[in-house]
């Protein structure tokens, strides 16, 4: 019975330890406690003819991207969801505004957070699925 028991205590410790190495590396992304969700929108100037111009993205409580809008120059778009290329999404926890951002000679990449209402309306403008 005992053993069962520590087992049991280093089991809850270890996931109390990698759950708040999350909330720290979330703290550390986004600098406040307690978000529920994020929305990002990425406006990307390249002459990539293969490439998004404008990203939008739904980042969920720990981090990782959800749903996704890639809309293009020429207005073709697609979306990723769980229920919908799902392998598409970004792997791993989703990068900060600093990260994404930047600009160089040939391109540049502009990282904002936007509103739920926002990524919301965008979301029903392109997709059938509702938030």
């Amino acid at each position: 019975m005992l053993d069962l028991q520590v087992d049991r205590l280093a089991f809850n410790t270890t996931e109390a330890g990698a759950s708040a190495e999350r909330s720290h590396n979330l703290l550390s992304r986004y600098g406040e406690p307690g978000i529920i969700m994020k929305y990002i929108k990425i406006h990307w100037i390249h002459n990539f003819k293969e490439e998004p111009e404008f990203i939008y993205s739904k980042i969920d409580k720990e981090g990782y991207e959800v749903k996704k809008v890639e809309i293009f120059k020429n207005g073709h778009y697609i979306i990723y969801s769980e229920n919908n290329n799902s392998d598409r999404l970004a792997e791993g926890i989703y990068p900060s505004l600093e990260e994404l951002t930047f600009e160089e000679e040939s391109e540049s990449m502009q990282a904002i957070e936007i509103s739920e209402k926002e990524f919301n309306e965008v979301w029903s403008r392109y997709s059938n699925e509702q938030c």
